[in-house]
């Protein structure tokens, strides 16, 4: 096709494109999902983000359990947001459409987060790699961030140091260099130590993911330093390094989402049951989308000291106190030897409709050690609130994981964090401060 083809062809898409943005409540007839996406790419390549926006918008109404169109969707939202002047909110759509591509799974499928290294004394800075965007401590060097953890076993750090994208241009410095130093009070040892200077070697220009593994350090309390300085001819300028999401995690033992394949639904469809992605207080997460009534049954061979980690939440558009009374969230487990048992090891009935306390992410934990190295059923459910009210029970567990030799919060100190620019308060994901049902559930059978 040549130059004057194409171009009449675009003329003619922009215009269909305008009467089908106009008639958005009546789709054309034969338009479906794979129409409105091929439409809006379309589109989007001509600069028309606004008119491309509506047919992947469409696409993803249409379909809502097509994950091409909800990514595309997400991601030309961060772009525009982006383009805005609004970096937060353009990170959490980039975030929200990662989930669903299950490209983060440094956050979801393999590792579980156990405290997270960033600051909330001030608004966090944020570092664009692409459509890759983190939060980042910022460290402009010279500069030392100190934290006091505790390590448990089977822990390790994961860092991210990088250079913003906006300084990554030739004339712009020459680097810096980014170390971490662990002191358990008698040693003090340099396990890692990088040199990064994206503005003169383009390999350079990305995000450096590593971990280090702190099972020497286990059952310590040790003094952990992030420290940055300048390059080796010592030029400061533009130097503008930051860590980027740094945290304590511990190696996943079994993922619910990833094995919801492999998992008896009872039956039911996959509106009722599904993997999916939920918004609360603009942080995106995965979830197994459960709507009541219904139970979800995975046969699992528990690991040692066994945690099960979650969070429970419910979409914010059925807050309203006209949509529903909330849902009753239960798990079970079964023993293959016991097959009419059921042993309840946590409940929970969250209702935001009604209790503003409940409008947020509750990050709940069960102690399933009980159960070390056998072979068991473990049951989510989901049922209705105490009227019997189904209606607007949208909802779920997010990122359901088990953990070997987890430590209930109760038992855990939590970090403390100071760093050359003041202090930096810690901010854990498993504070929560409405947990009814956090750590000591009784057992029972009926």
């Amino acid at each position: 096709m040549n130059t004057i083809s194409k171009g009449l062809s675009l003329c003619v898409i922009l215009v269909v494109a305008w009467g089908i943005q106009k008639a958005m409540t009546t789709p054309p007839v034969g338009m479906n999902t794979n129409d409105y996406l091929e439409f809006g790419a379309l589109i989007s390549e001509a600069g028309r983000a606004s008119v491309a926006l509506t047919f992947y918008q469409k696409a993803a109404l249409l379909d809502e359990t097509n994950l091409v169109a909800r990514v595309k969707l997400l991601y030309l939202e961060g772009d525009m947001l982006r383009e805005s002047g609004r970096p937060t909110e353009a990170m959490l759509k980039y975030k929200a459409a990662a989930v669903i591509q299950n490209a983060d799974a440094k956050s979801r499928s393999s590792w579980f987060i156990v405290h997270s290294l960033i600051s909330t004394s001030a608004t966090p800075q944020i570092f664009f790699v692409g459509k890759d965007a983190r939060f980042v401590e910022a460290a402009y060097p010279p500069a030392q961030i100190t934290y006091s953890i505790p390590i448990l076993s089977n822990q390790f750090l994961q860092i991210s140091p990088a250079l913003s994208p906006e300084v990554w241009q030739p004339g712009k410095g020459d680097g810096a260099q980014f170390d971490i130093y662990i002191d358990d009070g008698y040693t003090k040892q340099h396990p890692f130590s990088k040199y990064i200077d994206p503005k003169n070697i383009p390999a350079d220009r990305k995000w450096h993911d590593h971990e280090i593994d702190l099972s020497p350090w286990a059952g310590q309390t040790v003094t952990l330093t992030f420290a940055t300085d300048c390059g080796p001819n010592n030029d400061c300028r533009y130097d503008w390094a930051g860590w980027g999401e740094p945290r304590i995690v511990q190696p996943v033992a079994y993922n619910f989402l990833t094995e919801l394949p492999n998992a008896d639904h009872g039956g039911a469809d996959d509106k009722q049951v599904r993997q999916d992605t939920l918004t609360i207080d603009s942080e995106p997460r995965a979830i197994l989308f459960q709507h009541p009534s219904n139970w979800v049954t995975y046969r699992v061979t528990m690991p040692q000291q066994a945690m099960l980690y979650f969070g429970l939440g419910m979409d914010p558009a059925v807050w309203s106190l006209d949509k529903g009374d909330g849902v009753e969230y239960n798990l079970y487990v079964r023993k293959p030897d016991e097959p009419y048992v059921l042993y309840q090891v946590f409940s929970r009935y969250v209702d935001p409709k009604n209790n503003p306390e409940d409008r947020r992410w509750l990050d709940l934990l069960v102690d399933l050690s009980d159960y070390s190295g056998q072979t068991v059923d473990i049951i989510f459910e989901a049922s209705p609130g105490p009227a019997g009210n189904a209606n607007f029970d949208w909802g779920g567990w997010s990122n359901p994981v088990l953990v070997a030799n987890g430590v209930a919060p109760d038992k855990q100190e939590m970090p403390t964090a100071a760093g050359t620019s003041g202090d930096k308060p810690y901010r854990g994901v498993l504070a929560c401060q409405a947990c009814g049902a956090f750590a000591r559930i009784s057992f029972h059978s009926f």
